[in-house]
């Protein structure tokens, strides 16, 4: 019984060191414990800070305290989490509504399977993702209730910007394009991309586009709104070139202006801004007669297999029926014309 005496009692005089240790840095037993607990957001926030990593593997949701932390590198995010019977799905990044996500000048944004939403730059650009002077990729993402004072999700400024396989729901602009920005000469191309829900204040209720391009490839508009402007999903402007092809609108709506799906504003460079073979149905606008599309002043717009109805044209402007543009553009999975 000696030795059974004697190791309990070192047990308990060991017990009251680690409690005596505790309570002398104002901690208790389960600040003792919380104080080596390494958050997710910590070590994404690390991560970012970390001038030798360029890639992080998120394995759980993060619900941001703050902030991200200016980029100072190219940096990749990859969401490898799963659900409780251990299926892959998105990883989730929570801003809080109050927190934004990645801005960067000079460095590459990319991210993989990760689902961004209530992420908020009020009065910034791109509350997501916002790049100048780099590049944003994103692949198999979702955008979802995600505001910003313009670009509800993600802004280029003198970049490239990728979409594939995303999905972009709810976010919202306080003044332009509810979810993605593209200006400056900045170019992008949008690839089986689904838009729906997406507001902004002014115009482009999915997207705007200035002084730059952006083509989209096999997505779908669906339930975009401008609230007081023009292009209740897209809106072209400032000498900006864009291909839409076998893309869908349904239900967007320009409530107090023009083009209920996509303008064209006059100052677009003639023949920039081609449609391939995309359909339209129960868009909305307020101006009469451009529900669909409305082409504004000194702007040719090309129209491949047929104009939509719903095409409001302001002279002297023109819209013309031109396959040419659609059968040179060649996408992954495509044939040679469509």
């Amino acid at each position: 019984m000696a030795p059974q005496f004697t190791m309990t009692v070192t047990i308990l005089l060991l017990g009251m060191a680690v409690l005596l240790a505790a309570s002398n840095t104002g901690l208790g037993t389960v600040g003792a414990v919380a104080a080596t607990t390494i958050t997710e957001e910590q070590r994404l926030v690390a991560a970012l800070k970390d001038p030798k990593v360029s890639q992080f593997i998120l394995t759980s949701d993060v619900v941001l305290t703050a902030s991200l932390p200016p980029s100072t590198k190219d940096f990749t995010l990859v969401g490898r989490c799963r659900d409780q019977r251990q299926r892959p799905r998105l990883c989730v990044v929570d801003g809080n509504g109050k927190f934004r996500g990645f801005d960067s000048e000079g460095y590459n944004v990319h991210m993989t399977d990760i689902h961004f939403k209530n992420m908020c730059d009020i009065n910034g650009v791109g509350a997501v993702a916002y790049v100048a002077d780099g590049r944003i990729r994103a692949t198999r993402c979702v955008f979802e209730s995600n505001k910003a004072f313009t670009a509800g999700a993600l802004a280029v400024r003198d970049s490239p910007l990728t979409v594939t396989d995303c999905q972009f729901r709810n976010n919202w602009a306080v003044e332009a394009a509810g979810a993605i920005r593209v200006f400056s000469n900045g170019v992008g191309k949008v690839r089986r991309s689904v838009f729906s829900g997406n507001s902004a204040g002014e115009s482009g209720g999915a997207a705007r586009v200035y002084e730059g391009g952006l083509d989209f490839v096999d997505c779908k508009f669906h339930g975009n709104s401008a609230r007081k402007g023009d292009g209740g999903a897209v809106i072209f402007g400032g000498d900006s070139a864009g291909v839409i092809s076998r893309s869908e609108f349904v239900g967007n709506s320009a409530r107090n202006g023009s083009g209920g799906a996509v303008e064209v504003e006059g100052e677009t460079a003639i023949d920039n801004i081609n449609f391939c073979s995309c359909t339209f149905r129960r868009n909305s606008a307020k101006t009469p007669g451009s529900f669909n599309v409305d082409i504004a002043n000194y702007t040719r717009v090309t129209f491949c297999r047929n104009k939509p109805p719903g095409l409001r044209v302001d002279e002297p402007a023109e819209a013309v029926v031109n396959c040419t543009v659609c059968a040179k553009r060649v996408y992954p999975g495509s044939k040679k014309s469509h």
